[in-house]
């Protein structure tokens, strides 16, 4: 699955107390992926290959960077929440 379209189905259909974990497996799933797609020797390959390679890079940037947004949302409603208790 796709990592933006799993973000999207995690933030619209899982429960708030569930979300968090789900993220951060997500994050997980992009940092594991990222590091597989780098770790390849760089030498043989074209040009177009590269840059293909750093969109990937580029986008998954972007997936971590919204993540950890919502990671911290997260976090400031469960706190939100156990203190208004």
């Amino acid at each position: 699955m796709d990592f933006m379209l799993e973000l999207k189905y995690i933030q619209h259909s899982e429960k708030p107390h569930d979300k968090l974990d789900k993220i951060y497996g997500l994050l997980n799933k992009v940092f594991k992926e990222n590091n597989k797609e780098t770790s390849f020797g760089l030498g043989a390959h074209s040009e177009k290959y590269l840059k293909d390679q750093q969109e990937q890079i580029d986008q998954q940037g972007m997936i971590i960077k919204e993540l950890k947004k919502q990671i911290r949302e997260l976090k400031k409603q469960q706190e939100e929440f156990f203190n208004s208790k």
